[in-house]
């Protein structure tokens, strides 16, 4: 009897992703895996050094201190004052040799502390705020990645579907005269992909005729969230007048304050970008490319009303 594989069947054949499915799985995975690494440097430096068993920080701090005075020694600034004791026995722990474990501590440490003196000009004996250090760069990794979940989104509708890209040409004339086609898709895209984020999604519903129905509160979200990230890449994280004027979170705020973000208001920005990510995914998925809900693939939906 011939195997007949309809709208249930979930052999290998049938499930197979295809170039757009990988897509949205690309960006699943980057999203997973930057929340596993924020989650995990999170618990680590949440109360750091003070959650460092002193056998494992002693050595490493120990020659930072080493480092820092020498650096200052060879200034000509004042050094931090100890006792000949002290001073000997700072020397005995940083001589010790660190283990792979505190090494990659070490490495760790140096890195978020560099950028964190390098935008706020800390001294440098000075903790950074580690916890805000860290939701920074989550906010701004996450970003990113949709970023490029829609930039890759609208080159492949330009595969897909020509007409958007042949209109697009004939309005631009003599300009795209010695363009390849190549070319002209790489043109098109940019231009498509230019300002924020909610005008690209505009721009994808309206050239290949997608409806995302975004609701005003989740478009809200979506642009309090780009409108942080812009804060924290081209303001050092203060609140400039762009935000002050459009911010629909924060209201009662003063420009060149540090922007508050509260967890539980960060957490559920990028959760409906990620929602958001989703729809446009199932959408395009599903009225551009004719498939079945039952063969996409779905990541964590909280199926709130976008």
């Amino acid at each position: 009897m011939e195997y007949v594989h309809d709208r249930n069947c979930r052999c290998p054949s049938c499930m197979k992703w295809d170039s757009f499915d990988n897509i949205y799985i690309d960006f699943a995975m980057e999203y997973s895996q930057q929340m596993l690494t924020y989650c995990l440097s999170r618990e680590l430096l949440s109360n750091f050094p003070k959650n460092m068993p002193p056998n494992i920080l002693g050595p490493i701090m120990a020659k930072r201190l080493e480092v820092l005075n020498n650096e200052m020694k060879r200034r000509g600034q004042k050094q931090e004052s100890y006792s000949k004791i002290d001073e000997e026995f700072i020397k005995d722990i940083a001589s010790i040799d660190l283990t792979p474990e505190q090494h990659r501590i070490r490495c760790a440490f140096e890195g978020v502390y560099g950028l964190a003196r390098f935008g706020k000009k800390i001294h440098e004996f000075e903790f950074p705020q580690f916890e805000r250090i860290l939701i920074h760069q989550n906010i701004i990794v996450i970003c990113s990645f949709a970023e490029g979940f829609f930039a890759n989104v609208i080159r492949y509708l330009c595969e897909v579907n020509q007409n958007p890209l042949t209109e697009w040409d004939n309005q631009k004339g003599k300009k795209n005269n010695g363009m390849t086609p190549s070319q002209k898709i790489d043109q098109f895209a940019f231009e498509m992909g230019q300002g924020n984020i909610l005008k690209k999604i505009n721009r994808i519903q309206k050239n290949f005729n997608v409806q995302f129905s975004l609701s005003k509160s989740v478009s809200e979200k979506i642009s309090e969230l780009f409108l942080i990230r812009n804060c924290i890449v081209h303001n050092a994280g203060l609140i400039s007048q762009v935000y002050k004027d459009n911010s629909t979170i924060n209201t009662d705020i003063i420009v060149g304050d540090e922007i508050e973000l509260q967890d539980e208001i960060i957490e559920d920005l990028l959760d409906t970008l990620v929602d958001v990510i989703i729809t446009v995914y199932r959408k395009i998925s599903t009225i551009i490319l004719k498939k079945t809900e039952d063969k996409l693939m779905y990541g964590a939906y909280r199926n709130i009303k976008l």
